[in-house]
């Protein structure tokens, strides 16, 4: 008889997925905002240079495209990753835990190789930390995947 996945590691992938989901929408609907503070991050990291300062207004609409559409791209990834955990993961469906641990594999791979190659530690910094976020609760919840992909409540 399959285990049940502990509601605790279910609550904490959902509540990540919920911060994802407002990071999402804060890049969305306050693009100015988050472009003030994250350029201030990401262009003076490690906080020894005012190079953001010197951003031109026409850098800065587009950074703003780019956070729009990285926020809803974003948005739908979490909405998605919420709907598996939700779901066929919260009943102990194994092929729902693969698909997971790939896509957030592509995306750790890809964005952490590139934020390295183009000297953005901060981002990879931000990657590592939101990947152990998922990561403790999906490999904590691995023993209770089943093969049966018709388990149900």
């Amino acid at each position: 008889m399959m285990q049940s996945v502990p509601n605790s590691w279910i609550n904490w992938l959902k509540i990540i997925c919920g911060v994802f989901i407002l990071y999402g929408l804060a890049l969305v609907f306050l693009p100015e905002q988050i472009q003030d503070v994250q350029g201030a991050i990401y262009y003076n990291w490690p906080l020894d240079e005012d190079v953001f300062s010197q951003v031109t207004a026409i850098d800065r609409n587009y950074f703003m495209l780019l956070y729009g559409i990285i926020g809803g791209v974003l948005i739908g990834w979490a909405v998605l990753i919420y709907a598996m955990v939700n779901g066929p993961l919260r009943y102990g469906q194994r092929w729902a835990w693969q698909a997971l641990i790939a896509s957030l594999s592509a995306w750790f791979v890809t964005d952490t190789l590139i934020s390295g190659a183009t000297g953005y530690s901060i981002n990879v910094l931000f990657n590592v930390v939101s990947a152990v976020a998922f990561a403790v609760p999906l490999f904590a919840i691995r023993r209770y995947m089943t093969t049966d992909n018709t388990a149900t409540q």
